[in-house]
């Protein structure tokens, strides 16, 4: 679709989110001046990076140097690629490291960059990721209005308490104005969309796993399964374990009918 991926305009690939992790901050700084398009943030380890993707954050590729003190890219990449929702990994390492590379790829890293990379070539392996991430998006649908970008923001951390202030950075505007055209667009509030959330994810799991109560709420965000039972029977009717239930019976009668 793309003649040249690293010379894309269209303005959701420039929208686009990176963090550079590397423990040399020249090659930080190196990858900040080429790569202008796009919001580049920056991590100068692998546990400063796994932090910042812990929290609530619309990050869409993450370049990985694959020799760091600590924690290695390889581990790094292992745990995020460990995530229910995860950003697209470019690892980088050094010329040579053949083994690394192929370690890398067969961890589900979607591409590399070799180092030392000119500017051209940083340019055009980014581009290319994010040009194919824009259109499995654009055949899905997804737009990138900044309410869009908001449910992107609550999809990604349903695990997190994300608020009404970390979203209107993500939508660059302002909470209270945020707030209204939220309402306006979706037809619920804020946090109502944001619990609805969570609680369909409860549903998922009160019906696909067999894990308690306790620690569904806490995949949830919920401190508390008290506060999360509560809000789960308001919602659906029947408390978590009278919905597990009711679900278990329903599937056995399936059963027993289909044989």
């Amino acid at each position: 679709m793309y003649n040249d991926p690293s010379m894309i305009v269209d303005s959701v690939v420039k929208k686009a989110t990176l963090l550079v992790v590397d423990d040399n901050p020249r090659v930080i700084q190196s990858l900040n001046l080429i790569l202008t398009d796009y919001e580049v943030l920056s991590a100068k380890s692998g546990e400063e990076a796994l932090a910042i993707l812990s929290k609530p954050n619309t990050i869409d590729l993450v370049l990985l140097d694959i020799k760091m003190q600590g924690l290695n890219g390889l581990e790094v990449l292992n745990k995020i690629k460990g995530k229910k929702e995860f950003p697209g990994v470019i690892m980088v390492s050094a010329m040579g490291e053949k083994e690394n590379i192929l370690e890398a790829l067969r961890g589900r890293a979607d591409d590399f960059l070799e180092k030392p990379f000119k500017p051209a070539d940083a340019r055009r392996v980014v581009g290319q990721y994010l040009s194919k991430r824009f259109c499995r998006e654009k055949d899905k649908g997804t737009a990138t209005s900044p309410i869009q970008r908001v449910i992107k923001l609550l999809e990604r951390n349903v695990d997190q308490d994300v608020t009404l202030e970390d979203a209107s950075r993500v939508a660059s505007l302002s909470p209270k104005y945020l707030s209204r055209l939220f309402l306006k667009k979706t037809g619920k509030s804020f946090l109502k969309y944001k619990m609805q959330l969570k609680l369909n994810e409860a549903e998922k799991l009160l019906k696909g796993t067999e894990l308690d109560i306790n620690s569904i709420a806490y995949k949830i965000g919920y401190q508390n399964s008290e506060s999360f039972m509560k809000a789960f029977k308001k919602d659906k009717g029947l408390t978590p374990s009278e919905f597990r239930e009711a679900c278990f019976h329903s599937h056995a009668k399936k059963r027993r009918f289909s044989h």
